[in-house]
């Protein structure tokens, strides 16, 4: 059985993976530039916006894949996905956070974040209720997880010299690694999609989907994009007030040290 997809919501999914490596990216600038309960609360908080902006592209991306068969998501699996996503986007962050990498750390970790990614795509795969038996052709199967961990690889060690980067053009790179990391997300998935093999049951009827897939995709979509929005206010606010503490504290070393020498040339008169 054949399907076919929907390429605005396809558009869509690449948009919302851009944005969730975006964020990323600034996330593991913030988590880096801390420590404490500081660097725990940014890390929680990245997991969560992180996760949910890649696990939405990955459900817009199956959203935007139509089958002339009616379907729909076991709910329980589904958020099981999303907890997949979150916990693996946290494992990102924090490892790209740290002070020192190696081709070793990043490889391992990478290993250990694209089979999370892997991992998040398959059981959101598995939450799909049909008439049909869902069967994986193998070779296409291992390239979508080669892809995943390879792409996490990549997006770990871009997330760690960016993190340490303080060029002038820190803002282009960002922008252009996100782009990048978006096409590695969609690649995974995608690839995971086209090694989905469906056989429809002895018994089975064909129909169209009976919800609408596109007014989903793009409501999902607008709210992992508001989300990821406010994470980006959060992080920029923060960095004013640290900015304007900053500048208090300079002002108050400032008035600190003229008072010292008024009180010296006080003494002398």
């Amino acid at each position: 059985m054949q399907g076919s997809y929907n390429l605005w919501l396809v558009s869509l999914s690449y948009l919302v993976a851009v944005a969730a490596s975006y964020t990323a990216l600034e996330l593991g600038h913030r988590v880096s530039r801390t420590s404490g309960i500081t660097a725990a609360i940014w890390l929680n908080c990245g997991a969560i916006s992180m996760g949910i902006g890649i696990w939405t592209m990955h459900f817009i991306g199956m959203l935007a894949f139509t089958l002339p068969m009616a379907f729909s998501y076991d709910i329980p699996i589904t958020i099981l996905s999303l907890v997949v996503a979150i916990a693996a986007s946290g494992f990102a962050i924090f490892v790209a956070s740290r002070k020192s990498q190696g081709f070793t750390k990043i490889g391992l970790s990478g290993l250990l974040l694209g089979g999370g990614i892997a991992a998040m795509h398959y059981t959101g795969m598995a939450a799909m209720n049909m008439q049909a038996a869902i069967t994986y052709h193998t070779p296409t199967l291992v390239l979508s997880v080669v892809i995943a961990v390879v792409a996490a690889c990549a997006a770990i060690w871009i997330m760690f010299t960016l993190a340490n980067f303080k060029g002038q053009y820190l803002a282009l790179l960002k922008v252009g690694a996100a782009m990048i990391m978006g096409i590695a997300i969609c690649g995974m998935h995608y690839t995971g999609m086209a090694a989905a093999v469906y056989t429809p049951m002895a018994n089975a009827t064909h129909a169209s989907a009976t919800m609408d897939t596109a007014l989903m995709a793009i409501a999902v979509g607008g709210v992992a994009l508001v989300i990821l929005g406010v994470t980006h206010l959060t992080i920029f606010f923060d960095y004013r007030i640290g900015v304007e503490r900053k500048h208090a504290e300079k002002a108050d070393q400032e008035a600190v040290r003229l008072s010292e020498v008024l009180d010296e040339a006080t003494n002398e008169i």
